[in-house]
């Protein structure tokens, strides 16, 4: 994935430059209050200025700056808003509506679908994507001091979820409580990977062509199934998951791999799947 913080301050600039108006009034104007985000603002001071009720941001070891309640970001666009998981639930609710024609507040249908089209490995226009054969959901997180949150949709439902907490180390928890709803509603992806045993694990183990110059090694290390690329010194643990495909914990959802076999049960190469749409197969040359 790629992300530019300073990309968001151009589009902030831009979007002054057009309206005539300054970022947080037209942002105001234009998505909270029609969404009626209510609890979202770009104030810097919104316990002062608008009175409203800011939990205090903590560090990593729990504890507090006595002196100081949180940070100020002049980059509104990138670090600037304060809100709630209430109204960034709206904001997904929204963006689903939008997607069908049903929410003339954001983009129209086909800007929409744009933001959940892959443009860059895994991510859309302002989303991180989900899904490693196609687009299954969209997410985004982010952390200032004190602070660690995040949301997550599933594009063909307009269900989601959302996590907000007052700690640098929120980012583990937050990620938790999704996998956890992911898990009880039984959503594509983000959910928790349910091993399955392996059984006979060197038939997977070989050299496997990516194209003309590319290739994955698959090799076992203490009984379990490794892969990384050829000529690379880091290699990644495999999870046989419970609908048969092979996932990486680091990136269960959006890399993924299917073994190929021939009529006698004997693996002759794999797919890989991978960033909502990528499919490569790979080829088998050392059995």
């Amino acid at each position: 994935e790629r992300y530019s913080g300073g990309g968001y301050l151009i589009i902030q600039q831009l979007i002054e430059d057009i309206s005539g108006s300054t970022f947080a009034a037209f942002v105001q104007k234009q998505i909270f209050d029609p969404l009626q985000m209510e609890h979202t603002t770009y104030s810097h001071y919104p316990d002062a200025e608008l009175r409203m009720d800011i939990a205090r941001g903590h560090e990593d070891n729990g504890k507090v700056d006595p002196k100081r309640k949180y940070n100020l970001y002049p980059e509104m666009a990138a670090a600037g808003p304060w809100t709630t998981p209430s109204d960034l639930a709206r904001l997904i609710i929204a963006i689903h509506q939008a997607s069908r024609g049903e929410n003339k507040v954001l983009a129209g249908p086909k800007l929409i679908a744009q933001m959940l089209t892959p443009q860059l490995n895994a991510m859309g226009l302002g989303l991180n994507l989900k899904g490693a054969d196609q687009v299954l959901g969209y997410w985004h997180a982010g952390n200032n001091a004190g602070y660690t949150g995040m949301l997550f949709a599933i594009t063909g439902t307009g269900q989601g979820a959302v996590v907000l907490t007052n700690s640098n180390a929120g980012e583990y928890l937050a990620l938790e409580a999704v996998r956890s709803i992911a898990n009880a509603y039984n959503w594509p992806v983000m959910k928790t990977i349910n091993e399955q045993p392996l059984e006979n694990i060197n038939a997977y183990l070989g050299l496997y062509k990516v194209g003309e110059k590319d290739a994955l090694v698959f090799t076992q290390q203490k009984n379990q199934l490794y892969f990384n690329k050829a000529g690379s010194k880091t290699s990644y643990r495999l999870y046989k998951a419970e609908d048969g495909s092979f996932r990486m914990i680091e990136k269960p959802d959006n890399l993924s791999f299917t073994f190929n076999v021939d009529t006698a049960g004997i693996i002759t190469g794999a797919t890989m799947y991978e960033n909502a749409g990528s499919v490569n197969i790979m080829t088998k040359s050392v059995y």
